[in-house]
């Protein structure tokens, strides 16, 4: 997408100067790059990083690789993190440690591409989530926040199934929920089932693009 902005912001200019450029509108060497510059500014206002949280089992890591295809994102999954630093499933404090600060430094390292970017991971402290807060506003990047939850009849189901990527079992979901911190900032609200996946997804690119 960078790429094509890019090539109309030079086209726009070219285009005053090959003379195939001209309408009441576009009439000056200045009105053009003025346009030009408008056209450049979009694609970066345009980025942003989507951070879907929830606790284990809720479906945000189903729901959040959905996501970043329709946004046409990169995503990081903290699960996929997890299985890459550890040969053995680890949620201890200091393994969701390694955790967060990986994904910490691979959204930093995102900022040098042109992509939007879609995380996702429980999120359940408060000071994590202002450490990645904190980040997007020194980097100057749209972070956006949506909470996915379930109802526990159906997380309970769902972590006792054989699940590619997550190890979280409903101990640990017990565990997390007694650790999560409610979440006061502004977000998106989802409430996940088995078949409204589109209806997620729609209301996300809903919320998103109205308030970019």
């Amino acid at each position: 997408m960078f790429v094509n902005v890019c090539m109309l912001a030079a086209e726009i200019i070219s285009g005053l100067y090959n003379g195939s450029l001209r309408s009441d509108f576009l009439r000056t060497e200045v009105e053009c790059k003025n346009v030009a510059c408008v056209v450049l500014k979009w694609s970066f206002y345009n980025k942003m990083v989507v951070i879907v949280f929830g606790l284990p089992g809720s479906g945000k890591s189903y729901f959040a690789s959905r996501l970043a295809k329709k946004l046409e994102a990169d995503y990081i999954s903290s699960d996929q993190v997890r299985k890459k630093l550890f040969t053995r499933p680890d949620y201890s404090e200091e393994g969701k440690k390694q955790v967060y600060k990986k994904l910490f430094d691979l959204m930093y390292d995102q900022a040098r591409s042109r992509k939007s970017l879609v995380i996702d991971g429980t999120f359940y402290r408060q000071d994590i989530r202002s450490h990645f807060k904190k980040l997007a506003d020194d980097l100057h990047v749209d972070l956006r926040w949506i909470e996915v939850k379930a109802e526990e009849s159906l997380i309970q189901k769902r972590v006792g199934e054989n699940r590619p990527h997550s190890d979280a079992d409903f101990e640990i979901y017990k565990l997390i929920k007694k650790q999560y911190a409610p979440f006061t900032a502004p977000r998106l609200s989802l409430q996940s089932s088995n078949d409204n996946v589109d209806e997620m997804l729609k209301e996300a690119m809903n919320y998103l693009t109205a308030s970019s």
